[in-house]
């Protein structure tokens, strides 16, 4: 077994899911094509980006407006 591949799920989701194929174990199967799938949504943005960043000074304030996108 690749010695990387229990720090990352794509790698660890094709060794498990391809030895799972030549051996014929079916939960060997699933468990990889769990973690492939584990790493594919973990590889799709989140879809949230930082439109503003700004360090206040104490007391100051913040006032958001929530507006509908353009």
């Amino acid at each position: 077994m690749n010695p990387l591949a229990s720090m990352n799920p794509l790698a660890a989701g094709l060794t498990r899911a391809f030895r799972g194929l030549r051996t014929g174990d079916p939960q060997l199967i699933l468990f990889g094509a769990a973690l492939l799938a584990y790493a594919w949504l973990r590889s799709r943005p989140s879809g949230r980006e930082l439109v503003y960043s700004k360090t206040l000074k104490t007391g100051d304030g913040v006032q958001v407006r929530f507006t509908e996108p353009a």
